[in-house]
């Protein structure tokens, strides 16, 4: 079963960019979506998107900035696909742009209207229901000038509804806190994006040098990245348990942590000492009793591992299990690199792909003979997602790969062309 099987999501802003792309990636992971934004035919793209990947899309239409569209759109959205449990509040504009003492009052009113008051309508809309079903997710994607709103000169608005709507979300994930509701905010990084465009299109004289230069500054040197990175960092992080937290994008480009690990034998040893200065392939898997995670070392093994030896690099596969759990691993599959314990999920958790079983979930696999209290090392029944990380021989992480869908791993390939690139840095 993928992650979001059967589950109904509701996406705003979807028609293009980071929305569209969030969409893609829910449905990838088993919802189906609701689609909403102002372009109908953009939105109708991103359902044809979502339905190749086997999932209803249902396409709702609506300008967020008119407060009497609102309700008509949920109500259109929940007589389609029924309650809402994934609610992702991304649409936003990024106007008025400029002096703040040019501003009209009618661009203000309708920023906020857009960025702040949708947002917190249709969370009052759908959060009732959740609490009814005791599971929700409730997603406000924010920015990170709300962290420092003095380095963007010409962008007050833009920063206020922000700010407001990260308020906004610590204050109702205090309020739904225990009841199996989450609410968080996502801040996405720099994505290359219409909006990344809009802005570099706009006169310098009108939005202010400094602001129009930075932007410019930002796509010259490569420093966007794509709305697909920043969906994927998103949506894997939409099972676990934070409520009332600001998730950043994944932090490509930063040291990985170090972490304290066990051998098969027991032994301590530490992420970086198995590295040991290389470029380094890791693996995060949920454990030897996984058939997919057996299926991937194999696979690694065969076909990854020889063409590591030949740039230098090292493939380590990790996973929460006691040792004894990693040497099964090794020993049914001959694997000839190492297999680490993680106890407490030190790394998954600093790359944000940790997540907890349902408890349905949990109770079928102790019908089959398995508790992951048992098996992992922490006595949790925490797992991380299957994940692939490159880094470069100076620890830094270049390239993250989160499957939410447990049946699906990174291609041999595609870890070996993210290999290439770090290494050609």
């Amino acid at each position: 079963m993928t992650a979001f099987e059967g589950a109904h999501a509701l996406v705003t802003g979807a028609g293009r960019g980071i929305g569209r792309a969030t969409a893609v990636a829910l449905a990838q992971a088993g919802a189906n979506v609701s689609l909403l934004a102002r372009s109908q035919d953009e939105l109708e793209e991103t359902a044809e998107l979502v339905r190749a990947r086997g999932r209803v899309a249902n396409v709702a239409p609506a300008d967020l900035g008119d407060p009497d569209q609102v309700p008509q759109a949920i109500a259109a959205v929940v007589g389609e696909l029924g309650g809402v449990d994934i609610l992702i509040n991304n649409a936003a504009v990024v106007w008025p742009v400029g002096p703040t003492l040019r501003t009209e009052p009618g661009e203000l009113q309708s920023a906020f209207a857009i960025n702040v008051f949708a947002p917190m309508s249709l969370a009052r809309a759908v959060v009732p229901d959740m609490l009814d079903r005791g599971w929700g997710r409730v997603v406000n994607v924010s920015s990170g000038i709300v962290g420092r709103p003095d380095a963007m000169l010409g962008m007050n608005v833009y920063a206020a509804t922000k700010a407001a709507l990260e308020a906004h979300t610590a204050n109702l994930a205090a309020e739904v806190d225990g009841t199996g509701v989450t609410v968080n905010v996502y801040r996405p990084g720099s994505v290359d994006t219409r909006m990344q465009e809009w802005i570099r299109s706009q006169p310098p004289e009108t939005i202010g040098e400094e602001l129009h230069a930075a932007f410019v500054a930002n796509e010259r040197e490569g420093n966007l990245i794509s709305a697909e990175t920043s969906a994927a960092s998103l949506v894997r992080r939409i099972p676990g348990e934070d409520n009332g937290q600001i998730w950043r994008v994944d932090p490509i480009g930063a040291p990985i942590p170090d972490a304290q690990l066990l051998d098969v034998n027991g032994a301590k040893t530490t992420l970086y000492a198995e590295v040991a200065g290389r470029p380094a392939v890791i693996v995060l898997y949920r454990g030897a009793w996984c058939p997919y995670c057996n299926a991937a070392l194999r696979t690694y093994q065969q076909e990854l591992l020889p063409r590591l030896a030949e740039r230098s690099a090292v493939l380590i596969a990790v996973s929460p299990q006691k040792p004894d759990g990693s040497l099964s691993m090794q020993e049914k599959n001959a694997l000839k690199f190492p297999v680490l314990s993680d106890p407490g999920n030190a790394i998954a958790r600093a790359l944000g792909v940790l997540t907890t079983p349902s408890e349905e979930a949990l109770a079928t696999q102790r019908e089959h003979g398995l508790d992951l209290t048992e098996t992992n090392a922490d006595g949790t029944a925490e797992l991380p997602m299957p994940t692939t990380a490159v880094l470069d021989a100076t620890g830094r992480l270049r390239w993250l790969d989160v499957h939410p869908d447990y049946t699906t791993r990174s291609e041999p390939d595609a870890i070996l062309d993210a290999l290439e690139q770090a290494t050609d840095r």
